[in-house]
């Protein structure tokens, strides 16, 4: 009887350390994964959680992700504001690292989750969740994206886990239903980086090597134009040496006369002047011709990266909004057509010693304009990329 006793506790104690074992086990199967889209309605980034299982128990303790956004400075810095969390929790801008040697072209920003309500989140397997959202204060000029915890050069390793800034940017979230509560639950990123420019292809057509493409648009919220240029490879060795970027606008005279001010070269080392202004040659007598050059201080400054678009320079235009500002078109512009009626080379051009031949010339033509001055008309992608504005012609 003693015996029988003993036999059926050890049973009864097997069963229990079983099934402890068999939580443990099933609480480790699972994790989230993250992403990052823009809400072009509301003008808003929005971060994402999807969990691969459903976790039990369900409790969320801690959490960080981490962006990467395009680099600027002054009032192109791309700035953090109104962050709006998931109810029961709170999310904030824990660290701001601006282009570090490891990526100078881009700033991290990581947000920190804290749980006011541990089980807020109520996972279940396969539902995508929003966690956060926010704004930025900048001008768009660029696409945001995850940080890679695996190949990102910022993150570094365990075995050296100290960066250029000593900081510990990776990805992480923990629930207790998914394993320890000091074990990382994240799994890896969804989805593409978050473009604020969605109504535009986010590349050109057909990018070829060695040359680069130029983008021009109008931006409401600093109600200013930026131009835009496109790499179609990394050139080697990196060394800009001279460019021209030339407009047209419609013409006026007296006060209603398109005129340039404050402009703001985007790249440090670049600066960039109006250097010659026409009005209303015989070749198009309904617009002025605007052509900008650059003046490079330090030739390896703009770090081109192959299908990396950077914003170079913007504008303001303190006369009268009167339709379209174009790039001129190289090919087929009738003021381009050499010698013209001023003498003058208006063509849009770019040197850089790692691209061949010496000057890249690659242009597309794209209309811009400030709403409501022109009704909305199909774009064509036919020989480009366009951008968000309302008429658009893209050529080569």
């Amino acid at each position: 009887m003693l015996i029988n006793l003993r036999q059926t506790a050890l049973h009864c104690l097997t069963f229990l350390l079983l099934l402890q074992l068999s939580a443990v086990a099933l609480a480790s199967d699972g994790g989230v994964t993250y992403r990052v889209a823009w809400d072009a309605t509301h003008e808003r980034y929005r971060v994402y959680l999807r969990p691969s299982s459903t976790p039990s128990p369900d409790l969320s303790l801690t959490g960080q992700i981490t962006l990467r956004v395009p680099h600027g400075t002054g009032e192109h810095r791309f700035s953090v504001t109104d962050i709006q969390s998931k109810s029961g929790t709170s999310w904030s801008l824990g660290s701001h690292v601006i282009a570090p040697p490891e990526d100078p072209s881009v700033d991290y920003l990581s947000f920190a989750f804290i749980p006011l309500d541990v089980k807020a989140f109520a996972f279940k397997a396969g539902e995508e969740q929003e966690a956060f959202s926010f704004k930025n204060a900048g001008p768009c000029i660029g696409a945001v994206a995850l940080l890679d915890n695996a190949t990102d050069p910022f993150n570094q390793p365990p075995t050296n886990p100290k960066n250029s800034t000593n900081t510990n940017p990776s990805n992480q979230f923990a629930n207790t239903g998914w394993g320890s509560s000091d074990d990382n639950d994240y799994l890896g990123n969804d989805g593409t980086p978050a473009s604020c420019a969605t109504e535009c292809l986010s590349t050109p057509a057909a990018p070829l090597a060695n040359n680069v493409y130029y983008r021009v648009d109008w931006s409401k919220a600093d109600q200013r134009y930026h131009v835009y240029m496109y790499p179609g490879s990394t050139p080697t060795p990196d060394m800009s040496l001279s460019s021209q970027v030339t407009l047209k606008m419609p013409h006026a005279s007296g006060a209603e006369s398109f005129k340039v001010s404050a402009i703001k070269s985007t790249v440090n080392n670049i600066t960039w002047t109006e250097s010659s202004r026409i009005n209303a040659p015989k070749e198009d007598n309904g617009v002025d011709y605007l052509s900008f050059t650059m003046t490079p201080s330090d030739a390896k400054a703009f770090q081109w990266q192959a299908g990396r678009e950077r914003e170079v320079f913007s504008f303001a235009n303190d006369g009268a909004c009167l339709g379209p500002v174009a790039l001129l078109d190289n090919a087929n512009d009738p003021f381009n057509a050499l010698p013209n009626s001023m003498g003058t080379n208006p063509g849009n051009q770019f040197a850089n010693l790692g691209w061949e031949p010496p000057i890249a010339t690659t242009m597309r033509a794209i209309t811009v304009v400030r709403r409501p001055v022109l009704p909305r008309q199909r774009p064509s992608f036919r020989h480009g990329y366009c951008c968000k504005a309302r008429l658009i012609a893209a050529q080569n």
